[in-house]
């Protein structure tokens, strides 16, 4: 079963393309919009084969889109779905798989749903691999060296010493780190000697699994300390730092980037090992990932992506419930979408998290706006 996202601004198209795609039997509908960029989260965090994708829309061009499903999910397969003849030449050097002209008839969609399926199952047939989309150092959440050809798909640690002192090397990104730094945060002052022993022991048996993988030259010694230089083996953090560098504009030619980073934030830095040293680090990053999920549903909203504004508000509400901003925000932006219950739930659901949790009443600004909104009048104009 292919699964299948099918993107189209008009109502009547999107239904028609829906009754074809799961009268054939061949697909799983994953997802339908009439606004792309309400595509792009769900792109991002879960695989999808094909994307049935109009050209001419209001938000953004089709093929303009395009650009950013190759760039989030490089490997789903792209069909442009369009009533007009001319963008055809530009669609397949968008590297398009197929070209369908509205109104696609069930023999059409037949013969592209076949194309596709033959062309997954000679990309799934024996090849050599270099390095699976599975490989990589992940930060969020927890610390894992992810290895495809691994039991379970990432490193066995001899030990939890062993394990902490690869997550410590990988922290300090590269950087030479001191070995009474290392002795300090692993095993505190305390019997000095017996660490330093333990400390050795832990180096040889990460020498060892590193040689081990082929990647013994990553682990480099000198007579203070040691480092760890991952530069050429990705990692979640180092990845989403680049995203987040600068506090870069959030747009259209930009979200899919900023979709990604967010996907790569499964939890805060390391929050599940419970490392001291890495607390400082874990709140920069937390940090700066509200901040950017503060900047997409901006840009969400800007467009009128409502849905997409408030999913991104919610992760914020998800790490900090008390934010009276935030809230307010997700007030708002219930009511432009008309979803008039779901504003009264929210609402609702804040106040008592506030009174049970922190003892204290909503601000009287927040209060002022659920009312007027709920009264039926534009958030426009609300002013105290």
């Amino acid at each position: 079963m292919l699964r299948t996202i099918i993107i189209d601004d008009e109502l009547p198209a999107l239904d028609w393309m829906k009754r074809l795609l799961t009268g054939s039997g061949s697909v799983e509908l994953a997802g339908a919009y009439t606004n792309p960029m309400d595509a792009l989260e769900q792109l991002g965090s879960e695989p999808i084969d094909v994307v049935f994708l109009d050209i001419e829309m209001p938000v953004i061009n089709g093929l303009e889109f395009s650009g950013h499903i190759v760039e989030i999910s490089p490997s789903t397969d792209i069909v442009f779905v369009t009533a007009y003849h001319q963008y055809a030449l530009e669609a397949f050097e968008r590297h398009a798989v197929d070209y369908v002209l509205k109104p696609a008839s069930p023999d059409r969609i037949g013969a592209t749903l076949a194309k596709l399926s033959a062309r997954r199952r000679q990309s799934a047939g024996p090849s050599v691999k270099s390095g699976g989309a599975g490989e990589g150092i992940r930060c969020f959440g927890r610390f894992d060296w992810l290895r495809d050809n691994e039991p379970g798909g990432a490193v066995k640690w001899r030990t939890t010493k062993e394990r902490e002192l690869a997550a410590l090397l990988v922290h300090n990104g590269n950087e030479w780190v001191q070995k009474e730094k290392i002795l300090d945060a692993l095993w505190g002052q305390d019997h000095i000697d017996q660490s330093r022993a333990y400390l050795y022991t832990c180096i040889y048996t990460l020498r060892k699994k590193l040689s081990a993988m082929g990647l013994e030259r990553l682990l480099q010694s000198e007579q203070n300390g040691y480092r760890l230089d991952v530069s050429s083996i990705g990692c979640d953090a180092a990845e989403f730092s680049k995203v987040c560098e600068g506090e870069q504009l959030v747009d259209a030619a930009s979200i899919a980037k900023m979709v990604r980073a967010v996907s790569l934030y499964r939890g805060d830095y390391m929050e599940q090992d419970g490392y001291f040293w890495a607390m400082q680090l874990q709140e920069r990053y937390r940090e700066r990932y509200i901040s950017l999920l503060k900047r997409m549903a901006a840009y969400y909203a800007g467009v009128q992506s409502y849905f997409q504004a408030i999913e991104c508000l919610r992760k914020i509400t998800d790490k900090n419930p008390f934010l009276d901003d935030i809230n307010e925000l997700m007030i708002r932006y219930y009511a432009r979408m008309g979803d008039r219950l779901s504003m009264i739930r929210h609402y609702e659901k804040f106040t008592k998290q506030l009174k049970q949790e922190l003892g204290i009443e909503p601000l009287q600004r927040t209060v002022l706006l659920y009312e007027h909104l709920r009264s039926g009048l534009s958030d426009d104009t609300f002013s105290l």
